[in-house]
Protein backbone atom coordinates (compact mmCIF):
# COMPACT_ATOMS: atom_id res chain seq x y z
CA UNK A 1 0.00 0.00 0.00
CA UNK A 2 1.56 3.39 -1.04
CA UNK A 3 1.40 6.05 1.53
CA UNK A 4 1.72 9.01 -1.08
CA UNK A 5 -2.83 8.06 -1.41
CA UNK A 6 -2.55 9.40 2.30
CA UNK A 7 -4.16 13.15 2.18
CA UNK A 8 -4.04 13.91 5.49
CA UNK A 9 -2.50 13.18 8.98
CA UNK A 10 -5.12 11.69 10.29
CA UNK A 11 -5.14 8.73 7.44
CA UNK A 12 -1.73 8.23 8.05
CA UNK A 13 -2.12 7.64 11.43
CA UNK A 14 -4.80 4.89 10.77
CA UNK A 15 -2.79 3.19 8.49
CA UNK A 16 0.59 3.08 10.94
CA UNK A 17 -2.14 2.22 13.63
CA UNK A 18 -3.37 -0.50 11.36
CA UNK A 19 0.30 -2.07 10.45
CA UNK A 20 2.28 -1.64 13.56
CA UNK A 21 1.85 -4.61 15.91
CA UNK A 22 3.50 -4.85 19.44
CA UNK A 23 1.75 -7.50 21.31
CA UNK A 24 1.27 -6.29 24.97
CA UNK A 25 1.90 -2.63 24.03
CA UNK A 26 -0.06 -0.43 26.33
CA UNK A 27 -2.71 1.44 24.12
CA UNK A 28 -1.00 4.91 24.92
CA UNK A 29 2.57 3.70 24.45
CA UNK A 30 1.31 2.67 20.78
CA UNK A 31 -0.47 5.78 20.08
CA UNK A 32 2.85 7.81 20.67
CA UNK A 33 4.70 5.22 18.45
CA UNK A 34 1.82 5.89 15.72
CA UNK A 35 2.38 9.47 16.38
CA UNK A 36 6.28 9.29 15.72
CA UNK A 37 6.13 7.44 13.21
CA UNK A 38 3.43 10.21 11.13
CA UNK A 39 6.30 12.86 12.44
CA UNK A 40 9.31 10.96 11.01
CA UNK A 41 7.63 10.16 7.56
CA UNK A 42 8.51 13.39 5.93
CA UNK A 43 11.97 13.12 7.40
CA UNK A 44 12.42 17.03 9.25
CA UNK A 45 13.99 15.68 12.32
CA UNK A 46 16.37 13.56 10.12
CA UNK A 47 18.93 12.90 12.58
CA UNK A 48 21.17 10.59 9.95
CA UNK A 49 24.16 13.01 9.09
CA UNK A 50 24.88 13.83 12.78
CA UNK A 51 26.71 12.55 15.87
CA UNK A 52 24.16 11.42 17.73
CA UNK A 53 26.88 10.94 20.58
CA UNK A 54 27.37 14.41 20.24
CA UNK A 55 23.85 15.45 20.53
CA UNK A 56 23.10 13.42 23.03
CA UNK A 57 25.68 15.32 25.00
CA UNK A 58 24.43 18.52 24.24
CA UNK A 59 21.22 17.47 25.17
CA UNK A 60 22.29 16.72 28.05
CA UNK A 61 24.69 19.68 28.77
CA UNK A 62 21.44 22.10 28.33
CA UNK A 63 18.90 19.45 30.03
CA UNK A 64 16.83 19.63 26.83
CA UNK A 65 14.14 17.64 26.56
CA UNK A 66 12.90 17.99 23.23
CA UNK A 67 16.31 17.05 22.06
CA UNK A 68 16.83 13.63 24.25
CA UNK A 69 13.00 12.93 22.75
CA UNK A 70 14.37 13.50 19.27
CA UNK A 71 17.10 11.42 19.58
CA UNK A 72 15.06 8.31 20.84
CA UNK A 73 11.93 9.03 18.51
CA UNK A 74 14.40 9.40 15.47
CA UNK A 75 15.80 5.81 16.74
CA UNK A 76 12.73 4.16 17.57
CA UNK A 77 12.00 5.32 13.59
CA UNK A 78 14.93 4.24 11.96
CA UNK A 79 16.13 0.79 13.90
CA UNK A 80 12.02 0.13 13.62
CA UNK A 81 12.18 0.43 9.95
CA UNK A 82 15.69 0.46 8.51
CA UNK A 83 18.34 -1.54 11.41
CA UNK A 84 20.41 -1.43 8.42
CA UNK A 85 21.37 2.20 8.52
CA UNK A 86 22.56 2.30 11.99
CA UNK A 87 26.14 1.52 10.85
CA UNK A 88 27.99 3.93 12.51
CA UNK A 89 28.07 1.62 16.09
CA UNK A 90 26.86 -1.33 17.16
CA UNK A 91 23.02 -1.75 17.15
CA UNK A 92 23.62 -2.53 21.17
CA UNK A 93 24.73 1.38 21.67
CA UNK A 94 22.23 2.88 19.64
CA UNK A 95 19.74 0.69 21.42
CA UNK A 96 21.74 2.00 24.68
CA UNK A 97 21.34 5.92 23.30
CA UNK A 98 17.73 5.47 22.98
CA UNK A 99 16.59 4.08 26.08
CA UNK A 100 18.86 6.69 28.15
CA UNK A 101 17.24 9.13 26.26
CA UNK A 102 14.00 7.94 26.66
CA UNK A 103 14.78 7.54 30.25
CA UNK A 104 16.21 10.78 31.06
CA UNK A 105 12.76 12.21 29.25
CA UNK A 106 10.98 9.96 32.26
CA UNK A 107 13.16 11.60 34.80
CA UNK A 108 12.54 15.22 33.27
CA UNK A 109 8.88 14.72 33.56
CA UNK A 110 9.26 13.78 36.98
CA UNK A 111 8.51 10.39 37.06
CA UNK A 112 5.05 10.94 35.84
CA UNK A 113 4.60 10.03 32.47
CA UNK A 114 5.39 6.34 32.12
CA UNK A 115 5.44 6.19 28.58
CA UNK A 116 8.52 7.42 28.34
CA UNK A 117 9.86 4.56 31.15
CA UNK A 118 8.25 2.02 28.87
CA UNK A 119 10.01 3.09 25.40
CA UNK A 120 13.66 2.77 27.59
CA UNK A 121 12.66 0.06 29.33
CA UNK A 122 11.27 -1.89 26.14
CA UNK A 123 13.43 -0.03 23.46
CA UNK A 124 14.64 -3.65 21.14
CA UNK A 125 11.37 -5.34 21.76
CA UNK A 126 8.79 -2.45 20.31
CA UNK A 127 11.45 -2.23 17.89
CA UNK A 128 11.62 -5.72 16.83
CA UNK A 129 8.04 -6.11 17.02
CA UNK A 130 7.85 -2.77 14.75
CA UNK A 131 10.14 -3.88 12.44
CA UNK A 132 8.41 -7.66 11.90
CA UNK A 133 4.86 -5.70 11.25
CA UNK A 134 6.69 -4.24 8.00
CA UNK A 135 8.99 -7.33 7.05
CA UNK A 136 9.27 -6.96 3.50
CA UNK A 137 11.35 -4.84 1.54
CA UNK A 138 8.65 -3.96 -0.75
CA UNK A 139 6.29 -2.96 2.38
CA UNK A 140 9.24 -0.31 3.49
CA UNK A 141 9.90 0.71 0.01
CA UNK A 142 5.68 1.19 -0.27
CA UNK A 143 6.06 3.02 3.01
CA UNK A 144 8.12 5.80 1.13
CA UNK A 145 6.36 5.81 -2.04
CA UNK A 146 9.17 3.95 -3.93
CA UNK A 147 7.02 0.60 -5.23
Amino acid sequence: MDLLIYSDKSELGKFFDRKIDIPNCPRFTKAYIVDLFIRYIDAESDLSNHSLTLLYKEAIDSCSFDKLQNIGDWLMFTKSLYPDSLTGASIEYYETLARSAYYKCYVMLRRQWVVYEELADQFPYFTEAINQSFHTTDQRASLLGCS
